[in-house]
């Protein structure tokens, strides 16, 4: 379940900044959806690493490092854009 909590918040997060910056990736919403959902499964993972608990357990503090994860790695696709 906290996969598919990952993947929820990846996705929202990526239409909400495809609607605010249309810019942020060449591939409009999806490529939006697409980058949230990376970084927020790698927030996640991350997460679980450092709370060293596993994959399958549910944790919110897993959840809201998937949510950081996703909007930095939506950021650092923008910054990318500029160098």
């Amino acid at each position: 379940m906290n996969e598919l909590s990952w993947i929820i918040l990846g996705i929202t997060l990526g239409i909400i900044a495809s609607i605010l910056d249309p810019r942020l990736s060449e591939g409009g919403i999806l490529g939006g959806m697409f980058v949230g959902t990376v970084g927020a499964f790698i927030g996640g993972v991350v997460a679980n690493l450092l709370l060293e608990g596993n994959i399958i357990t549910s944790h919110p503090v897993a959840v809201v490092l998937a949510g950081a994860g996703a909007i930095s790695l939506l950021l650092i696709r923008k910054a990318e854009r500029y160098f």
